[in-house]
């Protein structure tokens, strides 16, 4: 089962089942996460419930700061990571009509959906003024109904966060990223319509822009992997404002080559997952020198991923 359930209006609800519920903004869903989603499935099971997830539509430091932290995820791909992780309830909820209930008031509205149990990391805040917290959890459901996860940690020491990931990536450091997320760091976006200029030079490429508020690794080249239509292929990519071709283009871009791909991606969802950061974007003196860098990074690339395990 899979039950996504969006509150765009707080009415009663008459179809509510008994859930588990792992609380948090999730971005990401990164390995700390993932343990929030199986501590949640585990006490589901003792209680006879359905274990899920609560988040918001967008994560409340959007709301809550003036320079929000960009997102790691879509609400969609974050909710069917959640499912993969093994929830098989999502309610959804926008922050700006509940950011003045009050903790009590949350409680509230948590069982109202069916939560007969919660589970949440131990800085979790909620409630006007972040008054509630996982103390605030235990005293209202109980030991036997909630469950404190401590934070963790990879094993040089590294707390898993989403502002770790954040910093990785913006490292262009895309396998610590991955070491935190439990697999890497990966742009979902349809394929726009490009110059064409790989093709002319035997190296086709996808264009995508990255979505509103997310996060934008290093500027540079990537090894990649992309799939689409089902199927995965290698590749390489180039992520920033492509100073040679286009010295004064405003929008960043991820322009992906994929080996031994043939066909039309023009308007498909590209999903490219990023391995490994190979070189720093730069303007190179002629096309013929980008052309060489092109095919040298596709090499590398490859060999890459020949080496890959």
């Amino acid at each position: 089962m899979r039950d996504v359930r969006i509150d765009n209006r707080f009415r009663p609800m008459t179809d509510t089942v008994p859930c588990v519920l792992c609380l948090g903004n999730f971005d990401g869903v990164h390995k700390a996460h993932a343990m929030l989603v199986h501590a949640a499935v585990d006490l589901a099971h003792k209680l006879g419930a359905v274990p899920g997830a609560f988040c918001f539509t967008r994560p409340s430091g959007d709301y809550l700061f003036e320079n929000a932290p960009p997102h790691l995820a879509s609400t969609h791909r974050r909710i069917s990571l959640l499912f993969d992780a093994g929830a098989q309830l999502a309610i959804v909820a926008p922050f700006p009509t509940m950011r003045e209930m009050s903790a009590e008031q949350f409680l509230c509205y948590l069982e109202s959906r069916g939560c007969v149990g919660v589970v949440c990391g131990d800085d979790f805040r909620f409630g006007k003024k972040a008054a509630g917290n996982a103390g605030t959890l235990l005293q209202h459901f109980g030991q036997e109904r909630t469950v404190v996860v401590p934070p963790q940690a990879l094993p040089d020491g590294q707390r898993i966060s989403s502002s770790a990931i954040r910093a990785a990536l913006g490292n262009g450091n895309a396998e610590r990223a991955a070491q935190m997320l439990g697999r890497p760091w990966t742009l979902c976006a349809k394929v726009y319509h490009g110059k064409h200029l790989g093709s002319h030079w035997g190296f086709p490429t996808a264009n995508q822009y990255f979505p509103a508020r997310s996060v934008i690794p290093a500027y540079g080249v990537y090894a990649v992997r992309c799939t689409v239509d089902g199927k995965t292929y290698n590749g390489v990519a180039n992520v920033g404002l492509r100073p040679t071709v286009d010295g004064k283009q405003a929008r960043v871009n991820c322009e992906t080559h994929l080996f031994d791909y043939t066909g039309d991606l023009y308007g498909k969802v590209l999903c490219t997952a990023f391995y490994t950061y190979l070189r720093p974007e730069r303007k190179f003196e002629s096309a013929d020198a980008l052309r060489a860098a092109i095919a040298s990074d596709a090499q590398r690339a490859r060999a890459y991923f020949e080496n890959f395990t």
